[in-house]
């Protein structure tokens, strides 16, 4: 009991502290809030709330700065990555065998997932933005034109230099007349393609200082949306309520809210806001969760002529930017076979076949086969799959002979690992390396058609806060095999016929969704009956709700989801600038009573 004055005096001082770093927020002073220290029932009045501080959510909150607005922008992880929260991203998946755990490639700290991506950037095709006759449920509420103005803004966003309509201009003229694969002659298929690499931007703290110095944008960690509360009526969101692990419960009002917390999790704060709207919030027409889609990738084995010089390794654009080129069938092709839009590039080649001729491949592989204590890995299951089961003992030593003659490049290729990947700022997306044999493995990635039965949904299972999580059934269809089948084949075809290599027999095709592309739960169109937000991103049937995310998507290219998110953001941005140019709210936070 005599501890008892001095730990009430303790508590005044706590909540003194909370209150005046809140003051601070409402006179626009900059302040960072880790959720976990508010007090519960604390309400926060802004202009604009942003759940979730990814690529959109930083991206929305820098260009909304330049208005006289008071920015909230909440996170649920902290600065960096902390396993406790992360378990959040728990739910169930209906076949692991085809989509991994939802925990692997999403990520609750500030930056999102730009915290682990790859920093690959290209913009849609023209083509991804029209309804297409065999591609079912296509076609966006807009043409790609409407898009240019604010991928030209995106790109300085990632840091990628310029941007321009024929990419291929970017690379310095040396290197622009140089073919990709010399004497493959044809219209049918464009070399001419490039993916553009971030360096890659980690939003989190690439533009943290940016978000300190902002007196429009205050920044709150470890703050989790619960749920979206309503109106009576449920045609406007009243608030948010929000929670650290703590379970300390606080809420935010604004004149706007933008949901930006990624594919998955956008899709689940609909479904789970159930107050006035029994389905979910955007979910009057149960379609909140449906078209769930993501990249397919595909790899397969290219015996190009050998001494054929092609381009197989990272270029640099004028402006020092690192970029690949790609192939991929015309369009008019595309249209011709019915097929699904997609991009093919060059990586290393399998490194269980020892047919590569490259040491430092070799020693990865058997390096890799004596760490796990078995004699070949997911690729050498592959390589088995395509050539059968070799004697494992000549398969090793050739391996082995690889190494021997290969030692002159290891010290080499060691050097560009550790000075251009590992040590330099903009970091080389990766470290090929030539192979004598000139064989590689050539990756496709492809859009997949979207698919109303392929969904996610609520589960039973429930989070830390009583929430259920999410139940994942993503599924793909026979035409998304069969597009990538037949463009391999029209590939392969065309290789043949200007003689510069032949692409292995094809097996069967085990798709593959690339990590971290969630796409199309709450997807734009241009009727609340047949999708979730309209061109502009407002949530169908709520005044004030918009969706920053790759879950607006109609259709999902071939392309990497982060640049367009960014172009979609700034455009949304520029939206909400025209409608809140009315005088701010009055800004506070206070005990709700």
């Amino acid at each position: 009991m005599a501890f008892s004055p001095l730990l009430n005096c303790w508590n005044q001082l706590f909540t003194l502290l909370v209150h005046s770093a809140v003051h601070r927020i409402a006179h626009g002073e900059t302040m960072i809030i880790n959720g976990c220290q508010v007090e519960s029932d604390t309400q926060v009045d802004c202009d604009v709330c942003i759940v979730g501080a990814g690529a959109a959510g930083i991206t929305l909150a820098r260009e909304l700065q330049q208005q006289d607005l008071k920015i909230v922008l909440i996170e649920s992880g902290n600065m960096q990555f902390d396993p406790a929260i992360d378990r959040l991203n728990q739910g169930e998946v209906m076949n692991e065998a085809m989509h991994g755990s939802l925990q692997v490639n999403r990520r609750r700290q500030l930056g999102g997932t730009t915290a682990i991506w790859g920093g690959r950037c290209v913009p849609f095709d023209e083509s991804d933005f029209v309804a297409r006759s065999h591609v079912p449920y296509s076609g966006w509420c807009f043409r790609k034109s409407e898009l240019v103005s604010y991928y030209q803004r995106a790109h300085e966003h990632c840091e990628i230099g310029s941007y321009t309509s024929t990419p291929i201009d970017l690379l310095p003229a040396a290197s622009r007349n140089r073919a990709m694969i010399p004497g493959l002659c044809t219209d049918e298929l464009s070399t001419n393609e490039l993916y553009l690499f971030s360096p890659p931007t980690h939003f989190g703290q690439r533009y943290l200082s940016e978000l300190r110095q902002s007196r429009q944008i205050s920044l709150f960690l470890n703050t989790n949306c619960l749920q979206l509360i309503t109106t009576d009526d449920g045609g406007t969101i009243e608030r948010l309520q929000v929670a650290s692990i703590r379970q300390n419960k606080f809420s935010i009002c604004a004149k706007r809210f933008v949901l930006a917390a990624g594919g998955l999790e956008v899709a689940r704060l609909l479904l789970l806001s159930r107050q006035t709207h029994a389905n979910g919030i955007g979910n009057q027409h149960d379609l909140v969760g449906r078209f769930y889609m993501s990249h397919l990738n595909y790899r397969f084995d290219v015996q190009f002529i050998p001494g054929l010089p092609i381009v197989w390794d990272y270029e640099k654009t004028r402006e020092s930017i690192y970029c690949q080129r790609a192939i991929a069938l015309s369009n008019q092709q595309q249209q011709q076979h019915k097929l699904l839009n997609h991009r093919v590039f060059i990586e290393r080649p399998n490194v269980a076949n020892p047919n590569h001729k490259n040491g430092v491949f070799s020693a990865t592989y058997l390096t890799k086969a004596l760490l796990r204590r078995q004699t070949r890995d997911l690729q050498g299951q592959r390589y088995d799959q395509v050539y059968g089961k070799a004697n494992r003992f000549a398969h090793a030593l050739t391996h082995g002979q690889n190494i021997v003659l290969g030692l002159p490049s290891v010290l080499p290729f060691s050097y560009k690992l550790l000075s251009k990947r590992l040590l330099s700022d903009r970091k080389l997306p990766s470290a090929l390396a030539h192979n004598r044999a000139n064989f590689y493995t050539l990756r496709m990635d492809s859009e997949q058609v979207p698919n109303p039965h392929s969904r996610v949904t609520l589960s039973s299972q429930q989070d830390c806060f009583g929430l259920n999580q999410l139940q994942v059934d993503w599924r793909t269809t026979e035409q998304d095999v069969q597009s990538i089948e037949r463009s391999m084949q029209l590939i392969g075809e065309a290789f043949r016929r200007c003689i510069v290599g032949t692409i292995a027999p094809l097996t069967d095709v085990l798709l593959e969704p690339q990590g971290g592309h969630y796409l199309g739960t709450t997807r734009m169109s241009s009727s609340p009956s047949s999708g979730v937000v309209d061109e502009n991103c407002r949530v169908y049937g709520v005044s004030n709700l918009f969706i920053a995310s790759s879950s607006v998507f109609p259709t999902a290219s071939y392309a990497n989801p982060t640049l367009t998110i960014v172009a979609l953001t700034i455009r949304l941005a520029d939206y909400l600038k025209q409608g809140l140019a009315a005088p701010s709210l009055h800004f506070s936070a206070y005990p709700k009573r």
